[in-house]
């Protein structure tokens, strides 16, 4: 199992911050190699969508997941059902009217048996780099005045 935590300094305003992260299909849809499929608004604040992971050489990985806005700057998500059983975190916006910060903090687990065998270390590190260049794909959009 893994922890991860990451934060990031955004030139733009914590409201132009918290608009774009929580949009939550944008969000959901920076992750690579990830489809995102039926995904519907259950309640006010809270989405459900299933995820379908393609990489190329390992296992097909499907899940559903959650994600539901717990505050002012807090989106957390987590997986339902499916291949993944570990898998849940937050996005937390933090700052003012001048400069905003990104935190993404997610507790993992990557399933045994989804691909040729690799050390425990490099998987969790290839999946920590994505998370950050996920956090760093948000900064360039908000900085960018990307809607």
């Amino acid at each position: 199992m893994a922890d991860f935590s990451h934060t990031v300094a955004v030139a733009a305003s914590r409201a132009a911050l918290w608009a774009r992260v929580r949009d939550v299909r944008w969000v959901a849809g920076l992750f690579p190699y990830v489809a995102i499929e039926d995904f519907l608004e259950a309640a006010p604040d809270r989405w459900r969508y299933r995820r379908r992971l393609r990489i190329p050489t390992l296992a097909e990985l499907r899940w559903e997941e959650e994600a539901l806005l717990e505050g002012e700057g807090l989106l957390a998500f987590r997986a339902l059902a499916g291949d993944l059983e570990t898998f849940h975190g937050r996005w937390q916006v933090d700052g003012d009217a001048a400069a905003a910060q990104l935190t993404l903090s997610i507790h993992y687990l990557i399933p045994d048996g989804i691909g040729p065998a690799v050390p425990e270390f490099v998987a969790y590190g290839v999946m920590n780099q994505v998370f950050a260049t996920i956090c760093a794909r948000v900064k360039e959009a908000v900085e960018g005045g990307q809607a």
